[in-house]
């Protein structure tokens, strides 16, 4: 029986991601499973190698505890000792103390207090994954693959990520500084960010340019499949007919995996969208699409970057090899594993890579990620400065002839301005680029079908 975290009971879960921190709490999007009744001890087995590895880890404990400088917890040994053995396995297996587990289970609100971004640790220090849409970090100017190299003076080298997850939380309203390293500029900024509720809302849509569909996906909630299926038919009911759809991935950094299915068989009518192997060769599972296409096949484009991690790299693989979307942007990060979380009855839990998942054409994106259809970077679009230019059209001409279809500009509804203030679409080179396409791929259906 499978069911995700962020449902309030006790039942069996299954949860795809990476590891996500809030900053106020260790918040990891991963799949997750739970089994009932373990005992931290039960993780070795009775093998004679086993027993004697065992007993040499109670000799080295024990030493530490007779010679050490100052005493030292027995408890606080354990668990250091399991997260070093965890951790030392993949960039995302590791321990959950009953601190850090409580505040994992209690992701049920939808919001948080911290920074809103997605990290990892690497060579040391904290790498930023993605900043949520929106939150305090993005607004501070956090990117993804900054390097977080020290908080409030204090360098993070040589810190766990647990660690250093601390020092990054507080309370609402209170600052935090950090030295932040931005490898692509070679640049070391000082950053002081406050800390503020981050609502976690899992998607934004709006119609663009006028008749094209945009959907933005934050996060792979437990409510986004069902949320993007509501939105979809209320803006084209509103709307009328349009002519494609864009779906943004960027900067987003994973979620559950029954959601990544789910999301990817509302723009297919059949195909496979996702495979996951683990350990075991006879367990292989194997996810569907289903018929029913929410647009109908119209023109459909995915916006891919680094950011892009987890979840929505099924997503765009999906659609990507069944042939229903163009894939535009930067590739993507390239996580393609899966954790399961496993907790203990004193309160702890482990997180633990069990699988890897493959794309319809067999694919592993793991450390490789989607590669766009269409490379695009990500660009900043200036308009043209036209004030001294001195004739800009027939219509600025002096004694010009009337068009008589002119139409009330006044009784026209402006769709494109009232989208620009919400979304900046004309600031975005890599959007204007797949609403471009949407249109380019409807002109030439149209034309298609008129020479057929």
């Amino acid at each position: 029986m499978a069911k995700h975290i962020f449902m309030k009971n006790s039942k069996t879960i299954k949860q795809f991601g990476r590891v996500v921190i809030f900053i106020i709490i260790l918040f990891i999007l991963v799949p997750v499973s739970f089994s009932k009744n373990q005992s931290a001890f039960n993780i070795f087995s009775s093998g004679k190698e086993d027993k004697s590895n065992l007993k040499f880890f109670k000799e080295v404990l024990d030493r530490v505890k007779k010679e050490y400088i100052t005493e030292v917890d027995d408890k606080q040994l354990i668990e250091n000792a399991l997260d070093g053995m965890l951790s030392s396995l993949d960039p995302h297996s590791g321990f959950f103390d009953q601190k850090a587990y409580k505040e994992f289970k209690t992701i049920t609100s939808g919001e948080f207090v911290g920074l809103g971004i997605e990290v990892m640790m690497e060579n040391g220090f904290i790498k930023v994954i993605s900043p949520y849409d929106g939150s305090p970090a993005e607004k501070a100017g956090l990117k993804t693959n900054d390097y977080i190299t020290a908080i409030e003076g204090e360098v993070v080298r040589g810190m766990k990520l647990s660690e250093a997850v601390e020092k990054l939380k507080g309370a609402p309203n209170t600052k935090v500084n950090i030295t932040v390293f931005r490898e692509s500029t070679g640049q070391n900024l000082q950053m002081s960010i406050t800390r503020k509720l981050v609502p976690l809302i899992p998607l934004k849509a709006r119609i663009i340019s006028e008749d094209v569909l945009y959907v933005k996906i934050l996060n792979f909630n437990e409510k986004v499949s069902a949320d993007l299926k509501s939105e979809v038919k209320k803006l084209i009911g509103m709307n009328g007919e349009i002519k494609g759809a864009v779906l943004d991935l960027r900067s987003n950094p994973g979620g559950l995996l029954d959601q990544a299915c789910e999301v990817s068989d509302l723009f297919l009518n059949e195909g496979e969208i996702v495979t996951i192997k683990g350990r075991d060769p006879s367990k292989i599972k194997v996810y569907k699409a289903l018929p029913g296409d929410i647009i109908n096949n119209l023109p459909m484009v995915v916006l891919i970057n680094a950011g892009t991690a987890s979840a929505p790299e099924i997503v765009a693989g999906a659609l990507q090899d069944n042939k229903r979307a163009i894939i535009v942007g930067e590739k993507s990060f390239g996580k393609g594993s899966v954790q399961s979380t496993i907790p203990f009855s004193n309160g702890t839990a482990i997180k633990l890579t069990t699988a890897k998942y493959y794309t319809p054409s067999g694919r592993s994106i793991q450390a490789e990620g989607i590669k766009p259809d269409i490379y695009i970077e990500e660009a900043v679009v200036k308009p043209v400065d036209k004030t001294n230019i001195l004739y800009k059209s027939e219509q600025s001409l002096k004694g010009h002839l009337q068009n008589e279809h002119k139409i009330n500009a006044a009784e026209k509804k402006d769709v494109r301005n009232n989208t620009k203030i919400e979304l900046k679409i004309e600031e975005d080179f890599q959007l204007l680029r797949a609403v471009d396409l949407i249109k380019g791929m409807t002109i030439y259906n149209q034309l298609k079908r008129v020479n057929q």
